[in-house]
């Protein structure tokens, strides 16, 4: 089982069902259908839909990444639909905990999403090897954004002595430069204490199990139409 994320960033809260129309809180206080198109009626099913269409290329293109010469059934190729919505702190979504169907799930955070997708440890599907998901990668045409290890962060930029002179614009420039070396800082330690928690904290939220991934499959298989095409 892969994992295929729809990312959003949403910059008003949100509300909504699983079923149907989402709403944006606009800047007069008024709420407003986010765009649809066909059956994505709402981010969540954009991602459902995006996975399904993913699941059935999988199957059907198969020859072009697997190193195996067996075909493997449709039911082995199955994609987890995560949405993931970023919007600036403090924003509050009035959305569902999550889907009824257990099928897919939604996060606000990155810490949160990246624990559960490092914790995922799916026991059914097909199982591919490092060859074979460079092979994918290729067959999709993706680009590599990060090769894994650490990242070597460009050097600090050099503060500025104290303006000697006694002009306002003099003083802001110089702010201006402490504050952008201040943000830096700020990015580097996030960063770090991120990378750090990756490696010594457990992920909080426990992967479903055999038994409630098949359910979830099954349930989404009574609900979700298929013959979508990337």
């Amino acid at each position: 089982t892969l994992i295929l994320t729809e990312l959003k960033r949403i910059s008003k809260p949100i509300r909504g069902a699983v079923n149907g129309l989402w709403e944006k809180l606009s800047s007069t206080g008024d709420w407003e259908a986010l765009p649809s198109n066909g059956t994505d009626t709402n981010p969540y099913w954009q991602a459902v839909n995006s996975a399904n269409a993913l699941a059935d290329w999988l199957w059907n293109n198969q020859q072009l990444y697997r190193e195996t010469a067996d075909i493997r059934p449709s039911a082995e190729f199955r994609v987890w639909p995560d949405l993931l919505l970023l919007s600036p702190p403090g924003t509050i979504h009035r959305l569902p905990l999550a889907p009824p169907s257990r099928y897919g799930r939604w996060w606000f955070n990155t810490d949160d999403w990246l624990r559960h997708v490092r914790g995922w440890t799916p026991r059914t599907g097909v199982h591919l090897t490092t060859q074979e998901v460079s092979n994918l990668a290729e067959a999709l045409r993706l680009t590599e954004i990060w090769s894994g290890g650490d990242i070597d962060l460009p050097p600090l930029p050099a503060i500025e002595s104290t303006p000697s002179g006694d002009t306002a614009a003099s003083f802001v420039g110089w702010l201006q430069g402490l504050d952008q070396r201040i943000t830096r800082l700020e990015n580097e330690l996030a960063w770090y204490r991120e990378r750090d928690r990756e490696r010594l904290l457990l992920p909080d939220d426990d992967p479903p199990s055999t038994e409630d991934e098949e359910d979830a499959f099954s349930r989404a298989a009574h609900d979700i139409p298929r013959g979508y095409e990337l």
